[in-house]
């Protein structure tokens, strides 16, 4: 019986891995760029103007490309969940995914043989063990934080 080949086996592996990784961020949900240090808020830009005028002023570290998007969202749905959930989940996954994937074929590339099995597959356990660690350890979003503290202060 013939063996599967190391590319099957890696495009399998790395399928599995984003559907696993689709379950691990299902409740991940980052905090709007745009509201950091509670400067700016998505409502604040009406009109192309102000989002000009918004980018030519940035003096604060905020990441213009992730703030600009959620602008965007934000004006044409109403709503930042696009960036904010949608695009945080696939970066999550997106980021291990690409580490996973680059590892494995170098491992190929260097060191052919059972050894590039053995390597690959810890390598999927430790990433997809980072993964879920980056999800547990990850900030609460602001609204969470809002909710907290105002049951806090209710009690």
């Amino acid at each position: 019986m013939r063996r599967p080949s190391y590319r099957l086996i890696v495009w399998l592996s790395l399928g599995c891995f984003g559907v696993l990784g689709a379950f691990l961020v299902q409740n991940a949900q980052a905090t709007r760029v745009t509201y950091w240090m509670l400067v700016y808020d998505v409502t604040d830009f009406t009109s192309i103007d102000a989002v000009v005028a918004y980018v030519q002023q940035l003096r604060l570290p905020i990441p213009i490309v992730v703030s600009l998007l959620e602008i965007g969202a934000f004006a044409l749905t109403g709503s930042t969940a696009l960036v904010n959930v949608g695009l945080y989940r696939i970066a999550f996954v997106l980021a291990f995914l690409g580490a996973l994937s680059y590892g494995a074929w170098r491992e190929q590339a260097l060191r052919p043989g059972r050894s590039a099995y053995i390597r690959f597959g810890l390598t999927w356990l430790i990433g997809l063990i980072f993964l879920w660690s980056t999800v547990l350890i990850q900030p609460p979003s602001l609204n969470n934080r809002r909710q907290c503290s105002r049951s806090r202060m209710a009690l």
